[in-house]
């Protein structure tokens, strides 16, 4: 176990070493004045936020989490300060010393990476192997320490409102534009709860919906498909639904806010891998849940976990009948993304000839077909960033097969190489699966037509290029 950190220059000047951005190298060297650290120099670095969460907590080894994040740190170097966060629970009772190093040693050829510019897609790609490894060996939690700093970076984008508007209010849009700036997407998604009037009608405190966020998004996997980037990419999609195809005109703000919270959440935490492998490979989690939506049961249980702490609970100025009613939307729309259970929605939706928005019943149909299709919503976007939606997906299908084929488990054809191709993969998931649901939705709400269009369109591309690609062999 880790001593108590003290509260020393000399340990202030080791955390500079590894950690002050190399930007800064003119300004504070890390060898000379590092070498000099004052009292004043390590008062200015215990200032403003850091001061505040070590009173906060009143743990003296969460301060040597909270001296990373100095008030220095600006969103050039988000990425480093992010793997930082990321890695606190490494330095805290229970790390053992060769592995403390092997993090710190990560950490600082991570800061060398980014300050030469060397960041290549090969890097990168070394890098997510490397942070997943962390995450599934140490089982890590999102850090607790909500600084002031950090929910700055939900604030600073540098755009205006109607910027922000304009963005959420298309479905060209790619969130891994935004790969080396996540925080920007915590922006838009602050923006969304804002421009709805969410936030205003339900009092939702500021900091605790930045908490929430930066929880949410600390919650989800790095993996392929499954992370922050996909929970970003279904929410706004469902806020793009509620306003460009005026859906919101017909529910309350109850259903609005628990439309949103459905959608960021309906993955967390998701392994990347699917309900059957986690039933076959007799998983604990398959078993906790009785190897019934195993992965959907799980995304409710992190949900309401995650609004149990107070510091995260934008349900807190809710009365006990609107949180209920909330919660009550949050779990069937979370449920009903279990493709299992498809079938069944949409036999529902055919049913429904026309919606009585009186009925809390079909609001919630409605409420869940919505949620359903952003979660399959890859292919209502232009060509270019549906295809590379599509290699993500397939990128986790086909790491799933080859350990189902290591484990001797059975193997879905649609997930095997040998036997598919994303093409092949696309063209059956969009005749099957996505366009029936959106047709539902479209006859509901017409508004909604040009993602049925777009998503023809894509389906007769995958067409083309599996021809080709036929015609060559």
């Amino acid at each position: 176990m880790l001593a108590p950190f003290r509260a020393t220059s000399k340990n202030a000047k080791f955390l500079l070493y590894f950690f002050l951005p190399t930007r800064q190298a003119s300004t504070l060297s890390y060898h000379s004045e590092a070498d000099n650290l004052n009292t004043s120099l390590f008062r200015q670095l215990c200032d403003s936020s850091i001061y505040l969460v070590i009173n906060r907590v009143n743990r003296i080894n969460r301060f040597f989490a909270a001296l990373f994040l100095t008030p220095d740190s600006n969103l050039r170097n988000l990425q480093i300060t992010y793997a930082t966060r990321r890695a606190v629970g490494f330095l805290l009772p229970g790390m053992e010393e060769p592995d403390k190093l092997r993090v710190l040693t990560k950490l600082q050829q991570l800061q060398e990476e980014w300050s030469n510019g060397k960041k290549t897609e090969s890097y990168i790609a070394q890098e997510n192997v490397f942070w997943a490894a962390v995450d599934q060996e140490y089982a890590l939690g999102p850090s607790q320490l909500h600084l002031l700093e950090d929910r700055r970076w939900t604030e600073d984008s540098g755009w205006s409102k109607a910027e922000k508007r304009n963005m959420l209010e298309t479905l060209d849009f790619d969130p891994y534009l935004f790969e080396r700036e996540e925080h920007k997407l915590l922006v838009l998604t602050y923006e969304m709860f804002d421009s709805l009037g969410l936030i205003d009608r339900f009092k939702v405190p500021r900091g605790i919906l930045q908490n929430f966020l930066l929880q949410l998004q600390a919650s989800y996997r790095r993996i392929p498909f499954h992370n922050f980037f996909h929970s970003y990419n279904v929410t706004h999609t469902v806020y793009y639904f509620l306003t460009v195809c005026n859906v919101k005109n017909h529910l309350g703000q109850i259903e609005l806010f628990a439309l949103l919270l459905s959608a960021l959440c309906h993955d967390i935490d998701h392994p990347g891998l699917n309900n059957t492998f986690l039933s076959n490979a007799k998983t604990d989690m398959g078993s906790h849940y009785n190897d019934f939506s195993v992965l959907e049961q799980h995304h409710c249980h992190k949900t309401f976990e995650m609004l149990g702490k107070p510091e995260c609970n934008v349900l807190i100025n809710l009365n006990h009948i609107e949180a209920t009613r909330v919660r009550k939307y949050i779990a069937a729309c979370i449920l009903a993304t279990d493709l299992s259970v498809h079938g069944p929605y949409l036999a529902q939706l055919k049913q429904m000839q026309t919606v009585d928005w009186s009925s809390t019943q079909d609001k919630e149909l409605i409420m869940c077909g919505l949620i359903k299709c952003a979660d399959i919503s890859n292919e209502i976007r232009p060509t270019q960033i549906g295809r590379r939606w599509a290699q993500r997906v397939m990128t986790e299908f086909f790491a799933q097969s080859s350990l189902e084929k290591e484990k001797g488990l059975p193997v879905a054809p649609h997930m095997d190489p040998t036997k598919t191709t994303t093409a092949t993969g696309q063209i059956g998931f969009i005749t099957y699966l996505g366009l029936p649901l959106f047709n539902e939705l479209t006859r509901l709400f017409p508004n909604m037509k040009v993602c049925c269009d777009q998503m023809i369109e894509n389906r007769a591309n995958w067409e083309r290029e599996r021809s080709k690609k036929t015609g060559a062999t």
